[in-house]
């Protein structure tokens, strides 16, 4: 009974078969004898070799997700007097405008919405906001240059992207 390999698309052994009759197939390559160690293999110019060496899978790019995840850290929110605060980027230029005029004016009060809704604030509470933000941002970037720092000194750990943040 003659014995054939089975090719795919793309000239790789899906199959060794043992057929009971000959087969006339493009996808379908007589072989001597019923080996299931062909499975796999590439049928190249009338021979069958090894595939080829998968690429290897690139190395992380460390500096780029550290980066990434200080900016998800910076931008989380933080808690100030028991207020919820929104860190992202708009709501840090926000609240510095705003402690602006609170330097500017002790008497200035405005109404700030936060994550939970509006609260009135004093100048003294806009500074005290604002440094507070000023702070939890500045503990992120000190926290990715801390892991920078690991990195090239090769002492790098992946678990520390979620240790020491504010």
């Amino acid at each position: 009974m003659p014995v054939y390999a089975q090719l795919d698309n793309n000239a790789v052994v899906v199959s060794v078969s043992q057929l009971h009759s000959a087969v006339h197939d493009p996808a379908l390559i007589e072989i001597d004898t019923y080996d299931q160690g062909l499975l796999g293999m590439h049928y190249v110019d009338g021979q069958f070799v090894a595939p080829p060496e998968p690429e290897p899978e690139p190395a992380p790019d460390w500096p780029a997700l550290i980066a990434t995840r200080r900016y998800e850290a910076e931008t989380a929110g933080t808690t100030v007097d028991g207020l919820p605060i929104d860190t992202g980027r708009d709501s840090q230029a926000l609240i510095t405008g705003a402690a602006l005029r609170a330097t500017l004016d002790s008497d200035y009060t405005c109404r700030w919405k936060t994550v939970t809704g509006f609260v009135a604030l004093t100048a003294g509470q806009i500074i005290g906001v604002a440094s507070a933000v000023r702070a939890h941002v500045q503990a992120c970037f000190d926290r990715e240059a801390d892991l920078l720092a690991a990195l090239e000194a090769g002492t790098f750990d992946p678990a520390l992207l979620e240790q020491g943040r504010p």
